[in-house]
């Protein structure tokens, strides 16, 4: 699991994507579940983010929707940054919504990575950069996410030779440094015949 984690880091300090805006929008008040007789322990934090259109209290909700994002929920930052790149509930705002991918990315959340790619492929509230975006759907699809391994065979098809070389020489570098945190991560072998491996005939 550390290692995993070292991996996003990695990823993120590797590629320096983007520069994080920063974070305007915050819980207007402390929520108060206990109003509603609703124990906080009950409702995931992620489902605090799925605000339909037609929510009578939008912004209460939404203060919901950021402050289970703010306390480190990678599905609820995901669903936040959807909220803002989609623009039917509340404003569009391009820069919240690459800044909420970027925090569920740095967890590990295949479909941040997925969103990220794209917006780097086509342009959207960031600079484009079709090498970054290769690099960045190649991690979606290590990650577990199903789609971006047909996107990542198009977008290779999209890149030049030179921006190939560039992304292949980015992620060569980031599974190698992977692999050496892992290994350093694996204890050191031991001549205490106690803690070999016993082996049976």
């Amino acid at each position: 699991m550390l290692a995993a984690c070292r991996l996003i880091v990695l990823i993120t300090s590797t590629l320096t994507l983007l520069s994080s805006p920063s974070v305007s929008a915050q819980p207007s008040r402390q929520l108060d579940y206990l109003t509603f007789n609703i124990s906080p322990l009950l409702i995931p934090a992620a489902e605090r983010c799925r605000i339909d259109p037609q929510e009578p209290d939008i912004p209460y909700a939404l203060a919901a929707c950021q402050q289970a994002a703010s306390n480190g929920d990678a599905q609820a930052q995901f669903l936040l940054a959807n909220l803002y790149y989609e623009g039917k509930v509340i404003p569009k705002d391009l820069a919240l919504a690459i800044n909420w991918f970027q925090r569920a990315s740095l967890q590990g959340h295949a479909q941040a990575q997925y969103q990220i790619a794209f917006m780097l492929w086509y342009g959207e509230g960031v600079s484009r950069n079709p090498t970054e975006a290769y690099v960045m759907i190649k991690m979606s699809a290590v990650n577990g996410f199903d789609e971006a391994m047909n996107a990542a065979e198009l977008f290779a098809e999209g890149l030049t030779e030179d921006q190939q070389s560039r992304a292949f020489y980015t992620l060569s570098r980031i599974f190698k440094n992977y692999h050496s945190n892992l290994n350093a991560e694996q204890p050191p072998l031991s001549n205490d015949p106690s803690l070999l491996p016993i082996t049976t005939p």
